[in-house]
């Protein structure tokens, strides 16, 4: 088994340095767990574990789950993906936008309202980040009937994914990690008041919106409304080197093929946001296009795909050299440090499994001189 002490020594040194209040990192090589490690803590003032069963907001982590629900109802013939969304989506018509309309209360609205906004451009002009994936939600929901339903009986339940839901139950609630927020350009980040909001919504503070609605609601965010543990998520990361576990397959070989391709060519992507990371999108994720260029892993093999959420979790899947990569954080706020440290901690796994030493103190020395610089006493 490799040896991922480089990877070890980097977690902790983050967060003994007070670049964030806990991280937790897990990678597979060819099906194998070779690091399960955490650093910190989910929640400081009860002095509880970051580790893999730690329920956390994974936000737009939420897009590639919907990705595969999309693609699986493609390989059914339930829709191609040049379909008009309104042959799915009857709502989704020409209309005026109103200023004193009342809070949205199902997905369906919430899609009846957007489309009444003006287009940024006309589509497969460019690439824009955006609420499309919300969109793509209330397709599967149109299709089955239920986007919550689809993802539990279609996804989660054959994979195993216990603990993922669009929100967190009372009886769940000791598991959920407190979230902490960074304010930009500043020095340290600050900690969330957190109230409990009663009954099954399970949500730990108020401004986590996503979770307001909890599992009886209506409004299910494809975009960006699961919470999730390291544990769960693993398991639909590993699925997607292959497109199937446990004798079940969830996608076609040329669904997963087409999800993991580059889909924006030489039209390029909004290459100021995005492609200082990443060099090409497929299907609701990230990809590399060329082995190596992304997030500087050199050792990274062509069509591996990855994305991360708002909270500072992340994945990688590199189905060439059956790699998987998850990391789990709950800091809010999109810095230059967090995200950077992510690239850095999955370079670093591949450093290790190439049996390369990992230069942790060049790492974090550098990571202190960028953009945000919190303080360990802060935490």
């Amino acid at each position: 088994m490799a040896n991922m002490e480089g990877v070890k020594r980097l977690v902790d040194g983050a967060v003994e340095r007070g670049l964030l209040h806990g991280l937790h990192t897990r990678c597979y090589k060819d099906g194998a767990c070779v690091l399960d490690h955490g650093a910190g803590h989910a929640d400081a003032e009860k002095q509880l574990p970051l580790d893999g069963d730690t329920i956390c907001r994974f936000y737009s982590m939420t897009k590639p789950v919907v990705g595969v629900a999309i693609l699986m109802l493609r390989d059914e013939g339930l829709l191609a993906l040049d379909d008009p969304v309104s042959k799915h989506v009857p709502e989704w018509r020409d209309g005026d936008i109103s200023a004193k309309e009342p809070p949205v209360r199902s997905l369906q609205e919430f899609c009846t309202r957007l489309q009444r906004v003006p287009l940024s451009h006309q589509p497969g002009e460019r690439f824009q980040y955006s609420v499309s994936i919300d969109v793509l939600g209330r397709v599967v929901e149109a299709i089955h009937g239920s986007l919550r339903g689809f993802f539990q009986e279609r996804i989660f339940t054959p994979l195993g994914m216990k603990d993922t839901d669009f929100g967190v139950p009372e009886e769940k609630l000791d598991r959920f990690a407190s979230l902490f927020s960074a304010k930009i350009g500043g020095k340290t980040p600050k900690s969330v008041t957190y109230e409990l909001i009663p009954g099954p919504i399970g949500s730990r503070d108020k401004s986590t919106v996503y979770l307001l609605g909890g599992p009886q609601s209506k409004v299910h965010s494809g975009g960006g409304g699961l919470v999730s543990t390291s544990d769960d998520y693993c398991k639909f990361a590993r699925m997607l080197v292959t497109g199937a576990a446990g004798g079940v397959r969830f996608l076609s070989e040329q669904s997963l093929a087409d999800m993991r391709a580059d889909h924006l060519g030489p039209r390029g992507i909004v290459k100021a946001s995005l492609a200082a990371a990443y060099d090409g999108f497929g299907l609701t994720v990230a990809v590399t296009t060329d082995a190596g260029r992304s997030h500087g892993r050199q050792h990274s093999g062509k069509g591996t795909h990855s994305w991360g959420g708002a909270a500072n979790t992340g994945f990688l899947v590199d189905p060439v050299n059956d790699v998987v990569v998850v990391i789990t954080a709950q800091l809010l706020g999109y810095n230059l440090t967090v995200p950077t440290l992510r690239a850095k901690v999955m370079l670093a796994c591949y450093q290790c499994l190439a049996g390369e030493e990992v230069d942790v103190e060049a790492v974090l020395a550098a990571l202190a001189m960028s953009y945000f610089r919190p303080t360990r006493s802060s935490l």
